[in-house]
């Protein structure tokens, strides 16, 4: 049997960024209408269908050029109470 899937982001989920090399960056983030958010650093995401962990991957992509020691980012989801299952 397969795991369920994966929940994927969706416009108005919340999103807490954690980086522990830079904690000005540490954030809550709403995905916009759209399905994108902004960081700084970071620039425009496209998020909606998207996991957290291609979330994280791709942040950490865009960041690499900034940090030279590995980054240690954590995503966290807040669903929109109308994505959460009844």
């Amino acid at each position: 049997a397969h795991a369920q899937d994966a929940y994927t982001l969706r416009p108005g989920d919340v999103l807490e960024f954690w980086l522990a090399q830079d904690e000005q960056l540490n954030r809550s983030i709403t995905i916009g209408p759209d399905g994108r958010l902004s960081l700084p650093m970071v620039g425009h995401l496209m998020a909606e269908g998207k996991t957290l962990d291609e979330m994280e991957l791709e942040t950490i992509e865009r960041l690499r050029r900034y940090y030279t020691d590995s980054l240690d980012l954590t995503i966290m989801l807040q669903p929109h109470p109308s994505h959460m299952p009844s």
